[in-house]
């Protein structure tokens, strides 16, 4: 019989894993969630089993017999009509490979570690892990978003002085979510993994005064943006969507933006809109003041 055991491959990259893995060994994929696909290697096994012993002993017997009985002239034909050789089957060649695999499961043993700065980010933002490995090991640190089947390599490299670090620079096509962050000894086989939630930022804004201005006022806007580095800030009027001011302002370290203006170029009364967008991600924020 054929002992070699089923091989399992990994649904996500197609890669060989042992039949009792948990986790994929090359992309680090959940195979639980992933799927998989096994192959069980063809052929028969070339040893002689008992049986197969028995066979050919009859058949060696029945032959010494027959010349016996030839050199002491006794009949034989009876004997031989009764006798019965049953064929040796040919072992089966085959030429399809047969994968196999040494390795364990990934563990969570301890050999490497993360950690991170933040446990939530704003897109577009960056973020920090660090953590500990055994020097000389190749390590790598996978994304996952929402347990989803495919992962995204961030980064790999030679564990160095028993640490590592990595700044995760977040664009703003990132997805909002829930991302797993895992950390792999591809050496030791063994992992670690955190988890950081990706969020959507936004833009707050607020006039100074109460809204009502004449020209010649300083009018001052300030406000929050997390979506972004760069607030645009724009003066409409009412009717006819007429822009009368345009300027932009950066947004400080701390997400916080201020942006003051003189109000000469607007010289007829009324309604205005005010608006404040994030050049980058367009989110945005409005409010209403009155020239008089």
């Amino acid at each position: 019989m054929d002992n070699r055991s089923i091989v399992m491959y990994c649904n996500a990259c197609g890669k060989e894993n042992p039949d009792d893995a948990e986790f994929c060994n090359h992309c680090g994929a959940d195979l639980a969630k992933v799927g998989t696909f096994k192959i069980k290697p063809v052929g028969m096994d070339k040893k002689w089993t008992p049986a197969l012993k028995i066979i050919i002993g009859i058949v060696v017997i029945i032959i010494v017999a027959g010349i016996a009985a030839v050199i002491i002239g006794m009949p034989t034909s009876s004997s031989q009509s009764k006798s019965v050789i049953t064929p040796v089957p040919t072992p089966i060649v085959t030429t399809q490979p047969v994968p196999t695999s040494t390795k364990l499961p990934p563990q969570r043993d301890g050999n490497v570690t993360i950690q991170t700065n933040k446990n939530s980010i704003f897109i577009g933002n960056p973020i920090s892990f660090s953590g500990t490995c055994i020097t000389g090991d190749t390590i790598q640190l996978i994304s996952n978003l929402n347990q989803n089947m495919s992962g995204t390599l961030l980064s790999s490299g030679i564990c160095s002085l028993e640490t590592w670090n990595y700044q995760w620079s977040t664009d703003y096509t990132l997805q909002p979510g829930s991302y797993t962050i895992t950390v792999m000894d591809i050496t030791k086989n063994s992992y670690d993994r955190t988890t950081v939630k990706a969020e959507k930022g936004s833009v707050t804004m607020t006039v100074s005064g109460d809204r009502l201005f004449h020209v010649g006022d300083i009018i001052t806007v300030s406000g929050t943006d997390t979506a972004g580095k760069t607030i645009e800030v724009t003066i409409n009027s009412v009717k006819g969507n007429f822009v009368w001011y345009h300027g932009t302002s950066s947004v400080n370290s701390d997400n916080n933006w201020i942006h003051s203006l003189h109000v000469l170029s607007i010289t007829t009364p009324g309604s205005y809109n005010v608006t404040a967008k994030d050049i980058t991600s367009h989110e945005i924020e409005t409010t209403d003041i009155i020239l008089s």
